[in-house]
């Protein structure tokens, strides 16, 4: 990568009064051109670094999506699960308790009802 360059620091600059002289016209325009001088010169470097980082990007970008649809499709049966089960703590589960036992002493006899 080319060397960047910066303009100086404010303290270190000259202050100068606009008193719209011919000189301050064409030290704007030299400093107009002087800037348009270094986006050419380090456009292409710049759309270069994009570029590198845009690939770079993209990359991660697959990468944490395959993650991404890895965990979802190992946590949506758990959550599933704790939906039912929140269903059936709040709703209860479609039989009352006394069918529950009732269900638990036929399933202990031998089989035949009273």
């Amino acid at each position: 990568m080319a060397e960047h360059t910066t303009a100086p620091e404010p303290a270190e600059q000259a202050p100068v009064e606009d008193d719209g002289s011919p000189d301050m016209a064409a030290e704007v325009l030299r400093h107009a051109q002087d800037m348009t001088d270094d986006i050419f010169r380090h456009g292409p470097e710049a759309a270069g670094d994009v570029k590198a980082h845009v690939q770079d990007m993209t990359g991660d970008v697959l990468h944490h999506s395959r993650v991404a649809a890895g965990d979802v499709k190992r946590e949506t049966p758990v959550l599933i699960g704790h939906f039912w089960e929140t269903l059936g703590d709040l709703f209860g589960s479609g039989k009352d308790e006394s069918e529950k036992a009732d269900a638990s002493d036929e399933a202990s006899d031998d089989g035949t009802k009273d």
